[in-house]
């Protein structure tokens, strides 16, 4: 058996990998998020439990052992012909190294790929993370946040840019002040005890994801949608928390804030709490607010 040649086989293909991060890892990952919340959560909120096992957590094993066979035979004929159409087939031909070993390095390797997609897979599919595509948010406190999250067993993270310690950066003061108050009128009307309503920096429960996607058709768009989100998960009684964060004025685009979304925010948060304000109400009046925040 030639180790030095199998080895040199299999990192070439593992540095492939690094080279090509987003069609290797990303895209699988992504691609098998969307039929969990397809099939798993609008599908499945359709289907009733059976033994206490709903039919997301009753798809995921079938879904990632899925991803693992198909990327497994992808990434393997893959590695194993494309040789040929980029004329360095000749360099493992001319190698000391039997059929068997240049197989088994372009197949190990394909099998550790699709056993790190697997994995990936398994840790995305208990939570999901919510951007702003501007770049107004830090991807560094992404691992921060994540820990937190997990730590504390929570349904939805908020990142909040009103806690103490928090920052926002490049703001003008018209445009912080505004801000500021949205958020202090919609707390006062809809009763949930955390700071940011308007943030769309927030981290998701797989439980969590699957009620926002079971209540999409009565959810608004835009500011509103984010506020009746907390409202939908403070009502169904999950675990709520927020932390801090550091927000920068947005790098990429322009911002959509005009004077009739100012209006649509303002009616729209009236409309939710007139909506809403029974259940809004029992949940107040059942429970003091600390008692699923995460301070």
């Amino acid at each position: 058996m030639n180790w030095y040649g199998l080895k040199a086989i299999y990192f070439h293909e593992m540095d492939r990998m690094r080279r090509t991060l987003f069609q290797s890892l990303v895209a699988p990952v992504i691609s098998t998020s969307l039929y969990f919340i397809v099939f798993g959560s609008a599908i499945g909120s359709r289907i009733t439990e059976i033994e206490g096992i709903s039919y997301g957590s009753f798809i995921v094993p079938g879904m990632i052992m899925l991803t693992i066979l198909t990327q497994s035979i992808s990434n393997a004929s893959f590695g194993i012909f494309f040789p040929k159409f980029t004329n360095t087939i000749f360099e493992i031909l001319a190698a000391p190294l039997s059929c068997f070993e240049i197989i088994l390095g372009f197949v190990g390797a394909a099998a550790t790929k699709s056993l790190i997609i697997g994995c990936v897979i398994i840790t995305t599919a208990n939570f999901f993370v919510e951007m702003n595509t501007d770049l107004a948010d830090d991807p560094n406190e992404l691992p921060g946040n994540i820990r937190y999250f997990l730590d504390n067993k929570l349904d939805l993270l908020v990142m909040s840019r009103y806690l103490k310690g928090s920052k926002i950066i490049n703001w003008t003061i018209k445009r912080k002040l505004f801000s500021f108050l949205a958020n202090k009128f919609a707390k006062s009307l809809l009763k949930v005890p955390v700071s940011d309503y308007t943030n769309g920096y927030r981290i998701y429960s797989r439980k969590a994801a699957a009620q926002v996607v079971k209540n999409c058709g009565k959810i608004s768009y835009d500011f509103i949608a984010l506020s009746e989100t907390l409202v939908e998960l403070y009502i169904d009684n999950l675990r709520i928390g927020e932390i801090k964060t550091t927000f920068t004025n947005r790098k990429k685009g322009e911002s959509t804030m005009n004077l009739k979304l100012i209006l649509d925010s303002f009616f729209g948060l009236l409309k939710l709490y007139i909506n809403r304000r029974k259940e809004i109400n029992s949940v107040v009046r059942k429970k003091s607010y600390p008692t699923n925040i995460v301070e």
